[in-house]
């Protein structure tokens, strides 16, 4: 069931990416139309190229990248996390969690911030499930 759930967001997402992207930038359109969170809006979304703002990584240029192994992570670790709640491992779950914040999302958010890139920030947020689905 998985799988097919991977396959097919794979299917879905993957030909549509920048509609997707502009659906999620006209929710926040109303914060482009203020000076203040115009330079945010645009670390996000892109564009506004002008007065010192120009971002190489935005949610809707490169981010999508991770967007869909970040999902198809979620979805295995999902379905993972289910059968580790029917064996009542709740022991190995919470010590998997511990290593994996202090071994894998500090590292990640830190690389992140020295990156300066939305794609890194997106992919450190969702590295923990990915690799919890792993281990």
């Amino acid at each position: 069931y998985t799988s097919l759930l991977a396959i097919s967001s794979i299917a879905t997402t993957l030909p549509f990416a920048k509609p997707i992207s502009f659906d999620l930038a006209s929710q926040a359109c109303r914060y482009a139309s203020t000076p203040s969170c115009l330079k945010v809006y645009a670390s996000i979304f892109g564009g506004g190229v002008g007065d010192g703002f120009a971002f190489p990584s935005t949610l809707q240029g490169s981010s999508f990248d991770v967007f869909i192994p970040a999902l198809i992570g979620l979805q295995f670790y999902g379905t993972f996390k289910a059968g580790l709640y029917a064996c009542q491992d709740f022991a190995y779950m919470a010590k998997a969690s511990g290593w994996i914040v202090v071994c894998v999302f500090g590292p990640a958010i830190v690389a992140a911030e020295l990156l300066d890139s939305t794609t890194a920030v997106f992919a450190a947020m969702y590295l923990p499930g990915f690799v919890l689905a792993i281990v």
